[in-house]
C-alpha cells in the first residue's frame, strides 16, 4: 500500500464561489441560479427582496449569532440525515458587506473598549471559524460582497475590490474555488441592462478561477442555459 494518495483519484468536491460587485449587478440572483439554495439574508439589507415569487428557501440573519445558529442546525442534520437529508445543496450568504456590519456592531455591543484591537482580532476568529464550519458541510456556498472601487491620487478609478473590513476582505475570497467580479450596463438597442460576470482580473478588479477552463466573461441571463450557474457548471463538476 502506497504511503501516499493519487490525486488522479480525486472528485470535485462542493466548491465555494465569491461573487461581488456593485449593487444591482445580479449578485443575488446569480447566487440564487446555484442547485437547491438556501438563502442567508442579513436584516439590515433584504437583498432576497430581489427573488420574491420564487421557490427559494431563506433565512433572516439579523447579527453573528443568528448565522451560528444556522450553521450549527445544518451540521445537526448532516450528522443525523446525512447529506441528503439538508434542506438544499447550496447556502448563500448574501451578502458579507452587509453581514460584517452586523457582526462588528454585535462586537462592539459587547466589549467596553468596542472595535478596539482585540473587536478587530474577534471579527477575524469569527469569519474564519465560519468559513471552517462551511467547509464541512456538504454544500456549496456562496458569498455575496459589495465592490470598492479603488482611486489614484487625481481620483480616477484605478480598479476594485470587495468591500469587507479588516483581515476579512483577504481571507474570505482567498479560500473560496471561484472569486467573480460582477457588473452591469445599459446597452442601447437592448430591453435591458446586461449583467457579465468575470473570472480574470478586469479593469484593475480582482477575479480569478481554479477551473482552467472557465471563460473569462460570462454574460448572465435568467433563462435556462444563460444563468451563472448552467455557464459554470460544465468546468466545476466531474
Amino acid at each position: 500500500m502506497s504511503f501516499f494518495d493519487n490525486a488522479s483519484q480525486l472528485r470535485q468536491p462542493r466548491f465555494h464561489t465569491f461573487l461581488y460587485g456593485a449593487s444591482g449587478a445580479g449578485k443575488t440572483v446569480a447566487a440564487a441560479s446555484f442547485p437547491e439554495p438556501i438563502i442567508a439574508s442579513p436584516a439590515n439589507e433584504n437583498g432576497v427582496l430581489s427573488l420574491m415569487g420564487r421557490d427559494v428557501l431563506f433565512k433572516r440573519i439579523s447579527s453573528g449569532t443568528d448565522m451560528l445558529a444556522l450553521v450549527t442546525h445544518l451540521e445537526q442534520i448532516q450528522a443525523k440525515e446525512g447529506p441528503d437529508g439538508l434542506p438544499g445543496q447550496t447556502l448563500v450568504l448574501d451578502s458579507l458587506s452587509h453581514y460584517a456590519d452586523l457582526v462588528v456592531e454585535e462586537i462592539a455591543t459587547g466589549r467596553k473598549g468596542g472595535m478596539d484591537q482585540q473587536g478587530w482580532g474577534a471579527l477575524a476568529t469569527h469569519f474564519r471559524l465560519l468559513q471552517q464550519r462551511l467547509r464541512n458541510l456538504d454544500l456549496h456556498v456562496v458569498y455575496t460582497s459589495l465592490a470598492e472601487t479603488l482611486t489614484n491620487d487625481t481620483g480616477a478609478a484605478i480598479g476594485g475590490r470587495p468591500r469587507l473590513m479588516g483581515s476579512a476582505r483577504d481571507m474570505l475570497p482567498s479560500a473560496c474555488d471561484l472569486i467573480l467580479y460582477l457588473d452591469v450596463r445599459d446597452s442601447v438597442g437592448q430591453a435591458a441592462p446586461i449583467h457579465r460576470a468575470y473570472s480574470r482580473p478586469k479593469a484593475g478588479f480582482m477575479a480569478r478561477s481554479r477551473f482552467n477552463t472557465l471563460p473569462g466573461e460570462m454574460t448572465l441571463g435568467t433563462s435556462p442555459g444563460s444563468t451563472l450557474w448552467d455557464q459554470l457548471r460544465p468546468h466545476v463538476e466531474g
